[in-house]
């Protein structure tokens, strides 16, 4: 790897790979039929219609052949102590504030925080005394 990929590397160092958090099950406004060439856009993100995805998350995603694109707001003090799945997961902080941890690391993301989970890397997060909201990608399972 070259001194510009470096560069553009987080600062978080991973001993071993994470997990993503708030997957799958996030319910479509607008998804796609598989092979349908319809593209979306998203105007306004963080001004979005939400619906109730678990008690204190509430979301909108966007669903493809391949890809969930999801935007989730989590209320606040809630909290994943920990999962991992089998693909990557990334996303930006578009609200609010985040404390999210990948293996042994920490950070406190704000607005227009970026983060990236390693396919299989345990990783979690919890919400201060406001809420949060993220805009999220990850591959489709299933």
């Amino acid at each position: 790897m070259g001194k510009t990929e470096r560069s553009h590397q987080s600062d978080i160092q991973l001993s071993q790979p994470s997990v993503t958090f708030l997957v799958c099950e996030i319910p479509s406004l607008g998804a796609q039929q598989k092979g349908a060439n319809i593209m979306s856009f998203w105007s306004k993100v963080n001004s979005l219609s939400l619906q109730e995805f678990r008690p204190g998350i509430k979301s909108r995603a966007e669903i493809g052949d391949r890809l969930i694109m999801a935007l989730m707001e989590i209320g606040p003090g809630k909290e994943d102590t920990g999962h991992e799945h089998p693909f990557e997961q990334c996303g930006v902080v578009t609200e609010g504030e985040i404390e999210m941890f990948v293996g042994d690391e920490r950070q406190v993301l704000k607005p227009m925080d970026a983060y990236f989970i390693p396919a299989g890397a345990f990783h979690g997060w919890k919400t201060f005394d406001t809420a949060v909201k993220i805009l999220d990608v990850s591959v489709k399972q299933g």
